[in-house]
Formats: structure tokens, sequence, C-alpha cells
């Protein structure tokens, strides 16, 4: 149904981009799950974090559309790598603010085990 959608709004020649949006909202859906992770770094005391870890994703999406750029044989496929791409960095930034999570826990029990 994306592909109809998107072909009825932009022409004919997009509709075919329906897989390459579904994963794009596949990305966004994971990172969803951790908007929480905004305030994180504040309330660990560490503001720059959050300012360190929007450059290193900012490297990577831009690794990721380079990479998807030079190895893809047409804007389709250049397209379909970036979003992959994308949702591989959603992934990797919810493990990265989960795992940053258990500070927070931790910080309320210092003599846990």
């Amino acid at each position: 149904m994306t592909d109809a959608v998107i072909g009825l709004a932009y022409g004919p020649h997009y509709a075919h981009l329906g897989v390459v949006a579904v994963v794009l909202l596949g990305a966004a859906c994971v990172k969803g799950t951790v908007c929480w992770s905004n305030v994180l770094p504040l309330a660990l005391g560490r503001p720059g974090r959050r300012l360190a870890y929007l450059l290193a994703e900012a490297g990577m999406l831009l690794g990721v559309l380079l990479f998807g750029s030079w190895t893809a044989s047409g804007p389709f496929q250049a397209s379909l790598c970036f979003a992959w791409g994308t949702l591989a960095v959603a992934t990797l930034g919810t493990g990265f603010w989960i795992a940053s999570l258990r500070r927070v826990t931790d910080l309320g029990c210092p003599d846990r085990e």
C-alpha cells in the first residue's frame, strides 16, 4: 500500500520506493523506543555525552550515505542502502542508551554488587 500512496503523492517514477519508506519507518520506531534518552545524559550529570552521541550518530549516518552512494548501482539501491544503514545506526544508538541506563540505576544504590 505504501507504493501506491507514494505513487499518488510523487508520481509513478517514485512508486517503488515504498520499501525504503518502510525501512526508514522502522528506524524511526526503533529510535522512538528510547525517546527518553534525550534527558538521560543530564540525569547522569554529563550533558557533553549527548553532544558526543549526536556527533557520532551524524558521522555514522554520513558514512552510511557515502557508502550507499559509492557502492550502489542506482538511486533506488543507494536509498535502500541508506535506509538499512539508518536502521542499523538507530539500533546501535538504542543499545547505547539502554546500556547507559544501567548507570542511572546504579547511582541510587552505590553498594550494589
